[in-house]
């Protein structure tokens, strides 16, 4: 029985039934254009979705890093709703979470943020994760916003070189 009151209702049912299926805490950004490309949530409906699951300890949120994960009271309300969210809206999300796997893993692996420190100053903090475990955390000083953003961009899609280059020089004898 698909019956929604609001889209908002949807919306959060989508949210909380592809983090179950992704089995990954990701970071909002990364959340959110998954949620936009796909056509699951409009921007509005993804961030008071977002918001209320937060608030109702659905989700929680790693102020740190931006991670986003289902707690133990959203797979409870999950699995009390989930026949309410259509069985088309369910396989879509099944099959993205297939296809993108890996994507999906390396998202949840790799963060990359960036803050303000003095007034030509930022720094861009990049961590590889195993687990809960930061198995490499690099502190970048640059000296504009846009740089920043763009090293953080690139992380993603860098870290494991950066990573291996870092290890063969530092364990050459």
């Amino acid at each position: 029985m698909a019956y929604f009151s609001t889209d908002l209702t949807k919306s959060k049912l989508v949210l909380l039934y592809f983090l179950q299926t992704s089995g990954f805490v990701l970071h909002e950004e990364s959340l959110l254009r998954i949620m936009l490309d796909n056509g699951w949530a409009d921007y509005f409906g993804y961030a008071q979705s977002i918001a209320e699951l937060l608030e109702g300890n659905l989700l929680a949120k790693d102020d740190a890093s931006g991670a986003i994960g289902l707690t133990e009271a959203g797979r409870d309300a999950l699995a009390a709703f989930e026949a309410r969210l259509p069985q088309s809206s369910r396989e879509a999300i099944d099959a993205f979470c297939e296809r993108n796997r890996r994507r999906l893993r390396r998202d949840a692996q790799h963060e990359a943020s960036y803050e303000r420190v003095a007034d030509d100053e930022y720094v861009a903090t990049l961590r590889i994760l195993e687990g809960d475990r930061a198995v490499l955390s690099l502190a970048l000083s640059l000296v504009s916003r846009e740089a920043a953003q763009s090293v953080c961009a690139r992380w993603a899609t860098a870290a494991e070189e950066v990573y291996g280059d870092i290890l063969g020089r530092l364990s050459q004898g």
